[in-house]
């Protein structure tokens, strides 16, 4: 079967490579990565459901936001309506289209200077995908490509529980390991056969013109209990670090980015196989910072902490900061639906160093709470607009104002994410500079500088809902309408200052 498999998969690859498809700008990438759940964003077909040329025919929304990459949710075959679970890793998922619309939506997105990331989720597959199907006979060569105990072999490694759930599933008279749900068996990456595989996918779509990979559950690829462990952190970095050399010595420009819900300790290790790993960090800690109060300093200095972490680490790698995504309660609703704590998180975000990632409707103030349905419903075009998707209707969006009436309000959240976007690919300072800690006498702000390429710009943030008193530094200039701002200010409440600075003056 395992000729089968392959063989299939060349002939999918030939008929692919007969296709052009527009090269991807060339470099690092640098800007905002916009995350997009194909199903809930735009229908080309009337069937409620979103498409790959639906998104296609958004992409001048997409340029529109300043979004320099795309980060598409699974969009392989899967038997969920997510997509996390994986029957398929080299084809399209029939009801987003065709491998043609995703080779449109490719070239149309490099036209406008859009990447497009795919998220691999390889650290499981699909309990229906034909390799975990095989690999249930104890004589077929796919047995190792997963983990398998017989009843009675190791009692006390079946009865281990990971986040309170046991990990290792029956199957018959067998038991196999699926850490977070049994419709995902974890793949074993001590099979070497495993880690060419997953490797030759990557390349594949690579050389279709993908420009890079967000990696599901990176952290869990040695995971907790799958060898009667805790989590080994080491072999999964070296895992990664192998991965990384193998793929960037074919495709240099290749972006690859983890996901690691973890410590700082644990992200850090991560990173070095990766460019960057998405922070969790800035959300958790900033939406109750604005939400509730507390120290802007204090949040500053955690940043550097992780800033210091990461280059020590892996020098020269970054960051991918954001709000929430696909997994966790929407911003507008954790902030209270209050569009000035919406705005300002967005301007904290749009400072930060790294590349920020902005989970979709999240630039319009969408709401949603779990379960994760509610997390990932329809992008709210407007009334009338036919790239309205239906999937799901959402409890918690009755009264958001959607992107038709927001696209020409100058006050509106979208318009501040678009101003700050701009804002952060206008200077050098904001889009690859260094950052450091602004020791300012409020400590409820938020302070810290920029500096590259000559330039440094000093950012400031007020999270309180009372102005605060700000010393500006001599010769510092207001980028919103270069006046002088030097001497005393007053920053309102939750509202930022951002400053360019003479160099001599930090």
């Amino acid at each position: 079967m395992r000729k089968i498999i392959r063989f299939a998969a060349l002939l999918t690859a030939l008929a692919l490579f007969a296709l052009p498809v527009q090269a991807a700008p060339e470099g690092p990438l640098e800007g905002m990565i916009y995350e997009v759940f194909v199903r809930a964003f735009a229908d080309s077909d009337g069937d409620g459901i979103g498409d790959l040329k639906g998104l296609t025919g958004k992409l001048d929304y997409v340029e529109s936001l300043g979004a320099k990459a795309l980060w598409l949710m699974p969009v392989f075959p899967s038997p969920s309506y997510h997509g996390y679970d994986v029957t398929d890793y080299r084809s399209i998922n029939p009801e987003y289209g065709t491998m043609e619309d995703f080779e449109l939506l490719l070239s149309e997105a490099h036209a406008r200077g859009i990447r497009v990331l795919l998220d691999l989720p390889i650290n499981h597959t699909s309990s229906q995908h034909p390799w975990f199907i095989e690999s249930q006979k104890e004589d077929s060569p796919y047995r190792s490509w997963y983990h398998w105990l017989k009843a009675g072999e190791n009692d006390a490694l079946l009865g281990q529980k990971v986040w309170d759930n046991k990990p290792w599933k029956q199957l018959g008279d067998a038991y196999y390991y699926a850490l977070f749900w049994d419709g995902m068996p974890d793949l074993n990456f001590s099979s070497p056969e495993v880690v060419r595989e997953v490797t030759d996918i990557a390349k594949y779509w690579l050389s279709f013109g993908v420009d890079g990979f967000r990696m599901d559950a990176a952290s869990h690829i040695f995971a907790r209990a799958e060898q009667g462990m805790s989590q080994d952190v080491e072999a999964s970095a070296a895992f990664w670090q192998g991965f990384y050399r193998e793929i960037k010595a074919v495709f240099p420009d290749a972006y690859l980015l983890a996901e690691a819900w973890e410590s700082l300790d644990i992200r850090s290790r991560i990173l070095t196989g990766f460019d960057a790993v998405v922070n969790f960090d800035v959300g958790d800690q900033l939406i109750p910072l604005i939400k509730q109060g507390g120290s802007g300093a204090a949040f500053t200095q955690a940043l550097a902490r992780v800033y210091g972490a990461y280059e020590q680490a892996a020098p020269g790698r970054g960051d991918a900061p954001f709000l929430s995504n696909h997994d966790q309660p929407r911003v507008f609703a954790a902030l209270g639906y209050s569009k000035d704590r919406a705005a300002l998180a967005a301007r904290v975000l749009m400072t930060l160093p790294g590349n920020p990632v902005v989970y979709y409707g999240e630039e319009i103030g969408m709401a949603g709470a779990k379960p994760d349905e509610e997390l990932r419903t329809p992008m709210l075009w407007g009334e009338g607009d036919s790239a309205l998707t239906t999937w799901h209707d959402s409890r918690y969006n009755k009264r958001t104002q959607s992107v038709s009436l927001q696209q020409e309000d100058a006050d509106s959240l979208l318009s501040v994410y678009r101003r700050m976007a701009a804002l952060r690919q206008a200077h050098p300072a904001l889009l690859r500079g260094s950052f450091a800690p602004y020791e300012a006498s409020d400590s409820a702000l938020m302070a810290w500088t920029r500096t590259a390429e000559g330039e440094t710009i000093l950012v400031v943030h007020n999270p309180t809902s009372e102005a605060r008193a700000f010393e500006a530094p001599e010769g510092a200039l207001n980028l919103s309408d270069e006046a002088s701002a030097a001497g005393g200010l007053s920053v309102p409440a939750l509202s930022s200052l951002l400053l360019r600075l003479p160099m001599e003056g930090i």
